[in-house]
């Protein structure tokens, strides 16, 4: 095995930090704030940090290192220095997490960690998809593009995270500091770039693996960009290490690696080149329908959970009617910003806008008589709300920077995680547009909803898996069976499939054993099996007061939660020290949405 030298580890660590500065429009700024320094901030070229912003006083506030903490003070400015959404009366102490805000500018502090302790920071996989969330949830702030890589090394030399901290030094050396680093499991790193277009990461990337063939390593990787690339974090990381993995295997693969679908006979139906576990009643049910949805010219609405399958129920409804020869056009409303959305569906003139060089035939056009296929409708902006209420009265359109009428001779289908209703209510949705895409309304039901589907759906996605990576695996161990069972599934099918193939790479043997999965999961059947022989000594009148005064307690907690974290759901998952996904989870069952008022239980 080649080595890889450690950094030199002897030497004192001394604790640093360093400042990241969002305005909006500009480039990501960084400044370095070590002991006993200070950075003043504001809108005077006096300052160490300027911000060219009216909102921004000439002399706004003032960071200082006192010891270990980074101070934040406000000097009087007009427009107030904030923390987690609360003014700053009086100094404050700011940690690597809270969001602190400058006129419309965000600054963000982060710790540089020494090298005696930086091996820490090669992250398992659980902590890994937590930061991913954390970087999300930036992104709705900031709207600047982030991308993610995966690293897949030689696998004989590498089966555990301590294999991995070697090559986590040398690989440290090579990234700025906010770029984070975890271990996916056996021989895969996992690496976040914060604010790093597809074509820096690949760059980047490009000169890990340079580096690591001087050392005799041979990598292969992949780099995607979000949203560029996927709309959801479980769909981002899930291909990002599928693709990396992927290889030509025609030779290499034999006939045993074949889908069988003896075990699946009668429970699954194909969806063009997808498949669709149909054994719950819930399922069959909702199949019925989409058969006669299909029949039928008018809109329909898609509701359900992120990761259910919406959008394999709009390639059904249009695979299984009269248009399944004709164009499916599918486009996600909140992967674009406005101006670029907009241009997407209705096309442009040359000379509409800057950068319009010729002229671009739109996804309505493009549909022709087919279906268009609107995902995540409940983000799209009200102005082209406006303009898609006009095209289904109208069935016309024009393009962007035109005067010609074009006709619209497509259906629509809609999805959405999101109650529209609610949001008509709110005022965030039009009511007008909601009852034009109203035809009938299909709810997907949730994975937890359907549990007797779980065993087919891991069965397929590890048959799938065993194929791309050209290996035999026979099944799923009992108790991880039922592990998988117990687990809530806050990311639905999207999540099983992401765990499914993480579970087919790091494992050795032809049987999926409870280790190959997340200790989130192994726990959840844990402690069904604790609340069983909890509840075998309890009489039934005791059990049914006993649930509804831990649900009672657990939600408020949740809720105090919430509030006492400004509804910053990464920090409340912290708080109470639970994964962010069950907070998520949670938050759903007891719909507490974005309440702020604590009722009285």
């Amino acid at each position: 095995m080649p080595l890889v030298d450690k950094p030199d580890g002897n030497k004192a660590p001394k604790r640093s930090f360093y400042i990241s500065l969002l305005v909006p429009g500009e480039e990501t700024r960084f400044f370095d704030l070590h002991q006993g320094s200070q950075l003043s901030i504001g809108r005077s070229h006096e300052c160490d940090i300027v911000i060219s912003s009216n909102s921004v006083s000439r002399k706004h506030a003032v960071l200082t290192m006192k010891g270990p903490q980074v101070n934040l003070e406000d000097l009087g400015s007009r427009n107030g220095t904030w923390k987690n959404g609360k003014r700053l009366m009086v100094p404050t102490v700011i940690k690597p997490g809270d969001e602190t805000g400058v006129g419309t500018a965000m600054l963000a502090v982060h710790e540089v960690l020494p090298w005696s302790t930086r091996h820490e920071g090669l992250l398992d996989h659980e902590s890994f998809i937590e930061r991913l969330h954390q970087e999300f949830d930036r992104n709705r702030f900031t709207k600047r593009t982030f991308s993610v890589a995966a690293l897949v090394f030689p696998r004989e030399h590498f089966t555990t995270k301590n294999d991995m901290a070697p090559i986590y030094y040398r690989l440290r050396e090579m990234l700025r500091p906010m770029m984070v680093v975890g271990h996916y499991g056996a021989s895969i790193l996992e690496l976040l770039l914060p604010e790093q277009h597809k074509n820096e990461a690949r760059e980047l990337i490009s000169q890990i693996r340079t580096r690591f063939k001087k050392l005799n390593y041979t990598l292969q990787t992949k780099v995607l960009s979000f949203p560029e690339d996927a709309q959801g974090l479980d769909q981002l990381l899930g291909r990002v290490v599928r693709l990396a993995i992927e290889k030509d295997q025609s030779d290499s693969v034999s006939s045993e690696f074949s889908i069988n679908n003896s075990t699946l006979e009668g429970n699954i139906l194909l969806i063009g080149n997808q498949t669709l576990v149909v054994s719950s009643e819930k399922m069959r049910s909702l199949m019925e329908t989409v058969d006669k949805a299909a029949q039928a010219p008018i809109s329909v609405i898609i509701n359900g959970e992120t990761g259910v399958g919406k959008e394999l129920i709009a390639d059904a409804i249009h695979r299984r009617g009269p248009r399944e020869n004709l164009p499916l056009i599918k486009i996600n409303c909140a992967a674009l910003p406005e101006h670029l959305l907009e241009s997407e569906l209705f096309g442009h003139s040359k000379g509409a806008f800057s950068g319009a060089v010729k002229d671009k035939v739109g996804l309505f056009e493009e549909a022709d008589e087919g279906t268009v296929f609107l995902d995540e409708i409940g983000e799209m902006p009200a102005s082209l709300q406006v303009k898609l209420l006009r095209v289904l009265q109208e069935k016309t359109f024009r393009r962007v920077g035109d005067v010609v009428e074009r006709s619209f001779k497509a259906r629509i289908l809609a999805a959405t995680n999101r109650d529209l209703e609610d949001m008509v209510s709110e005022g965030n949705f039009r009511e007008d547009l909601f009852y034009r895409l109203n035809g009938i309304t299909l709810f997907v039901p949730p994975l937890r909803e359907r549990q007797e589907e779980i065993a087919y759906l891991a069965d397929l996605f590890l048959q799938e898996a065993a194929i791309q990576i050209g290996r035999r695996v026979d099944g799923i161990s009992a108790a991880a069976l039922k592990g998988l069972e117990s687990y809530a599934w806050p990311g639905n099918v999207r999540e099983l499939k992401n765990v499914i193939e993480r579970a087919v790479l790091i494992s050795d043997g032809p049987i999926l054993e409870a280790g190959a999965f997340s200790k989130n999961i192994v726990q959840a059947e844990q402690d069904l099996e604790t609340e069983e022989s909890s509840s075998s000594i309890e009489s039934d009148i005791f059990l049914v007061g006993l649930w509804e005064q831990v649900e009672a307690l657990e939600k408020r907690l949740i809720r105090e939660g919430l509030k006492s974290c400004n509804e910053n759901r990464s920090e409340t998952a912290r708080l109470l020290q639970i994964p962010r996904k069950t907070l998520l989870a949670k938050i759903k069952k007891y719909e507490l949405g974005n309440e702020t008022v604590i009722d009285g239980l």
